[in-house]
């Protein structure tokens, strides 16, 4: 309905134009193709041939519809109702406001959803497919270096030196999963935040982020465990 309601008063306008009163012409600028706008404005034609004032019948409509934007431009049609001016003047470019806004206003909300999108792709499969590499190289490591000969012998020709690694696989495992599960709630908070202004929207985002980054995490392990695990020996 707030997208149709500039067409609305557009038509409205032009019915003053050609001579009608301001509530004949709001009442014949209903057409089937406005859908419920389309039944309000006839409910609102009603009340107005049954003795109600016109800015009491328009006023009920917008609280009927519920929207912000048509009740602030029922508010200055009523004002310049009010004050005398032109009203036919004051509709059309009040149409031509609303029409860029909406086309400002998308033209925004496409820029946000390309932001939610890249915090979105990067914290559920960016980060736990690195995560899910990492942790697994890490095991390779530890497990090549409890494998190497002592130190003294891993030096003789050689410009670096091997020593067994006391890094326990858990700790990498713990770490990694705290580290996925605090980055996937400051991520659901700045996904509110962006899209909606409000940090408060983004937790409905944040189970679904969390369960899909650790499915997606233990899921690279598994995979990369199975594929190397017959060359370094991983258990």
């Amino acid at each position: 309905m707030e997208n149709m309601f500039p067409d609305v008063i557009q038509i409205m306008s032009s019915n003053l134009r050609a001579g009608m009163t301001i509530d004949r012409a709001f009442l014949l600028s209903a057409r089937p193709e406005f859908l419920y706008l389309n039944d309000e404005i006839v409910r609102a034609g009603r009340e107005i041939a049954t003795g109600k004032d016109i800015g009491s019948a328009m006023k009920g409509m917008s609280r009927r519809i519920g929207s912000e934007k048509i009740d602030k431009t029922i508010n200055l049609i009523m004002s310049g109702i009010k004050s005398g001016g032109n009203i036919s003047t004051l509709l059309e470019q009040t149409a031509s406001y609303m029409r860029e806004k909406e086309f400002i206003e998308k033209r925004a909300a496409s820029s946000v959803l390309m932001y939610v999108i890249f915090i979105f792709s990067a914290v559920a499969f960016g980060a736990p497919l690195l995560f899910g590499m990492s942790s697994v190289l890490v095991d390779i490591i530890v497990k090549i270096g409890s494998t190497m000969p002592s130190v003294q012998a891993a030096q003789i020709g050689m410009p670096f030196t091997f020593s067994a690694l006391n890094l326990s696989q858990t700790f990498i495992l713990y770490f990694t999963l705290i580290f996925l599960v605090v980055s996937n709630i400051i991520s659901s908070l700045v996904i509110g935040l962006v899209s909606k202004g409000d940090e408060k929207f983004g937790l409905r985002f944040m189970l679904p982020l969390i369960a899909l980054s650790i499915f997606i995490f233990f899921a690279v392990r598994f995979f990369l465990m199975g594929f190397l695990s017959q060359t370094f020996a991983l258990s």
